[in-house]
């Protein structure tokens, strides 16, 4: 029977002295710390550019890879660029990710490197058009681009003429970060370690797939009829408003649409979180230009008829939030994993799905996703009722009394889930750490710069002997 133990670490947290983590040395040395550890599955978040608030799930291009990701040294070693041309740069260094600091200093680094450049570039024609004319326009949204915000215009067509070499670098940009990811990716399987991917199931208002194809999105013109988003949940008692643009499911080429962006995910990783499945089945749409997510409305999606032809594949679905018989049902048919999440199944219902006795094989087990608190960070914000009623659960569930101190609970907590029925079970980095609150990868509905940007630059390596043992005593060597 398959089972496997693995670490949410998003490749921005990895180490290095470049200010954020590439896909240099640092990733090369994590998949050595899973593979000795004995750990099997490296869960990323996505690795598309950043949009919004730094996030991944707000992308200009669903389809790319972040270019910050893309490790300066490789390309020194390389000949496209100098030591001391990195050197010069002030990256910010410090326990987060300063993108203000990465931006300009990045980009002046990847056109050198791009003039040293004498190979052959081809594809990726409408994410690198974009980027170009995202340029001109001093870094606006494309519904600001006047003429060109029509992709078939006159001026975007001129445009394409006059800025061939703008273009050209974007392509460049593009086929780097995918060598350097394909070239990481083929490492980690060398080792046996399997890389889970995460796709966003929305794209972005601000991006390539809506500029070019707004016919397959709920569009007026160059505004969204209706955004993304959840009511209100755990996380957000107004709901959460994302602004995404909902798909026009009606429209039959958003099928074709999905399967080409699928099958693109699916070949970058060897298996791929397909987040906010729920949509699917039921997506909640917000009227355009509403402050926040409360008064919006459940529409039907796109049913099994979309993953008829694709069950087979190595997709785990993101069924949290609000789950009712329809999406249980969709699940069913299509044979996916769900997730559990075992913060959330502390609330002293015994029928609990996040429970351990309630998670099923056919499941993923997590302490916390990268939406959650860590758990050092989630117990200590226990009342003393709630934090009694947690060691009384882990008690039962670990096999032995579990008293008030916060490590052990983290421990316990951890044992609890690594112990499950779950085919796979995820610990963020953090956790095993036991890092706290300023160690939280993202707080949903808020945009700020302690999300997207935690790094951990040292200490992990003290884990691997931890992880041998849970992954030794509860048989997740597979």
């Amino acid at each position: 029977m398959e089972r496997k133990f693995g670490i949410l670490m998003p490749v921005f947290s990895l180490n290095g002295k470049r200010g954020i983590g590439t896909f240099g040395a640092a990733a090369y040395d994590f998949v050595d710390f899973l593979c000795d550890g004995g750990a099997k599955v490296w869960q990323v978040l996505p690795l598309c550019p950043v949009g919004y608030g730094a996030s991944p799930y707000s992308s200009p291009c669903g389809d790319a890879i972040e270019p910050y990701y893309i490790d300066l040294d490789l390309l020194v070693k390389k000949g496209l660029l100098t030591e001391a041309e990195c050197d010069k740069y002030d990256f910010g260094n410090t326990s987060r990710v300063d993108y203000a600091k990465l931006a300009n200093g990045r980009t002046e680094l990847l056109e050198k490197a791009y003039k040293r450049f004498d190979g052959e570039l081809s594809g990726h024609d409408d994410y690198a058009l974009f980027m170009a004319l995202k340029d001109l326009h001093g870094g606006a949204p494309w519904y600001e681009w006047g003429d060109c915000a029509d992709p078939d215009s006159k001026e975007v067509s001129d445009f394409k003429k006059k800025n061939a070499d703008r273009i050209r670098f974007h392509r460049f940009v593009i086929t780097e970060a995918l060598s350097q990811w394909r070239a990481l990716k083929d490492y980690a399987e060398s080792k046996g370690i399997q890389i889970m991917g995460d796709l966003p199931f929305y794209v972005a208002y601000d991006s390539v797939e809506v500029w070019k194809n707004r016919r397959l999105f709920s569009m007026n013109g160059t505004k969204p009829e209706s955004v993304a988003g959840v009511p209100p949940d755990y996380f957000s008692r107004s709901g959460q408003l994302w602004g995404n643009p909902v798909y026009a499911w009606h429209n039959k080429k958003v099928h074709s649409w999905w399967n080409k962006r699928l099958y693109n995910a699916l070949s970058l990783f060897d298996m791929l979180r397909l987040d906010h499945f729920r949509a699917f089945d039921e997506y909640y749409a917000i009227p355009y230009g509403s402050v926040n997510a409360k008064k919006g409305e459940w529409k039907n999606g796109v049913g099994f008829d979309f993953f008829k032809d694709k069950t087979n594949l190595p997709i785990i679905a993101e069924d949290l939030g609000t789950i009712t018989d329809s999406v249980k049902k969709l699940l069913s048919q299509t044979g996916y994993p769900g997730m559990r999440v075992l913060q959330f199944g502390f609330d002293g219902n015994d029928k609990n799905p996040h429970l351990k006795h309630n998670i099923c094989y056919n499941s993923v087990c997590y302490t916390g996703t990268h939406d959650n608190m860590t758990l050092r960070e989630f117990i200590c914000s226990l009342n003393e009722e709630e934090a009694k009623r947690v060691s009384d659960i882990t008690s039962d569930e670990y096999g032995e009394r579990v008293g008030s101190d916060v490590d052990d609970l983290v421990d316990a907590i951890i044992e609890t889930g690594c112990g499950s029925e779950a085919k796979i079970f995820v610990v963020p980095l953090a956790d095993l750490m036991h890092k706290g609150k300023s160690y939280r990868i993202n707080a949903p509905s808020t945009v700020s710069v302690k999300n997207w940007s935690i790094r951990i630059r040292k200490g992990y390596d003290e884990c691997k002997e931890n992880i041998k043992y849970l992954v030794e005593k509860y048989n997740r060597r597979k």
